[in-house]
């Protein structure tokens, strides 16, 4: 057992280690109804505190007691409405699987995310989330994970991680993804509910030392839980518009403008929109 143990708080202080020992541990409760929460929970304080098999009799007891405190403090992680379905309150935007299986993904908060990839990811991920479809959780995975950028972090570096999204390979993307183990796809689709709940409904955003909300341009009129990301900014009308004005390029070079300078762009024209009506 470890001498000393950090307990997270919250999901940024989760490591990568233990949040996919929590995401085996879940879907063994979702396969198994004899499996509670408060036994995932009991299980994870265990793995946290480095799983000690041989304690001495006298040191037992108290061990236990520290495994079920620790149990108590991590009980934020899950929620249980009166019918007794249990959710995992998954509400981070930090990206808690960095890589997996030498496939990158996509940096914390979206930062590399490109106004193309996030199209594609948010079509698959609607299917999936309306028809629970795996290929279409293969397909989103496989969007979001792709292997990494060929050649060094240098001078040149254009902030990519990974290599460049080709709306052409998507195919190629979901086959790579399809060997991952299934409580891994889950988390990359907890991960991009939470970032695409978090963006559509106002979060705040840290861009260049400002704090910047993009709610405005989602028209979110229905505070519905489910996460369901419709075209509901017209992203198909957005590129094609940002297209015809060459703010970006043309619509491939759009398409490959980072996420973030897109809905920018978009914030910038509702705004000043905005003020020519109050005007």
């Amino acid at each position: 057992m470890k001498r000393y143990t950090d307990i997270p708080e919250c999901w940024e202080e989760f490591t990568p280690k233990q949040f996919k020992y929590l995401l085996k541990s879940v879907f063994r409760m979702m396969a198994n109804d004899k499996i509670s929460p408060i036994d995932v929970l009991r299980d994870l304080a265990d793995f946290m505190l480095g799983r000690k098999k041989f304690i001495l009799p006298w040191q037992q007891e108290r061990y236990l007691a520290l495994v079920s405190t620790i149990a108590d403090h991590l009980e934020w992680i899950f929620s249980i409405d009166d019918g007794n379905e249990v959710t995992m309150n998954y509400t981070s935007t930090q990206n808690p699987l960095p890589a997996i299986d030498g496939l990158i993904g996509p940096q914390s908060h979206g930062a590399d995310l490109r106004f193309g990839e996030y199209r594609a990811a948010v079509d698959f991920f609607n299917r999936f989330t309306q028809e629970h479809d795996p290929e279409s959780l293969d397909c989103l995975v496989g969007i979001l994970y792709r292997n990494p950028q060929k050649g060094k972090v240098d001078a040149t570096f254009d902030g990519q991680y990974r290599e460049p999204f080709n709306p052409h390979l998507i195919g190629t993307y979901c086959e790579h993804a399809k060997h991952l183990d299934e409580h891994l796809k889950w988390g990359i689709y907890l991960w991009f509910s939470a970032f695409c709940k978090y963006l559509i409904e106002g979060g705040i955003f840290i861009i260049e030392g400002n704090e910047v909300s993009f709610g405005g341009i989602f028209h979110r009129s229905d505070p519905d839980p489910d996460v369901k990301v419709e075209n509901s900014i017209g992203m198909m009308s957005v590129l094609f518009t940002l297209a015809d004005s060459h703010t970006f390029g043309t619509a491939m070079e759009t398409d490959d403008a980072e996420l973030f300078k897109v809905l920018l762009k978009l914030l910038h024209d509702k705004q000043a929109l905005d003020n020519l009506q109050k005007q």
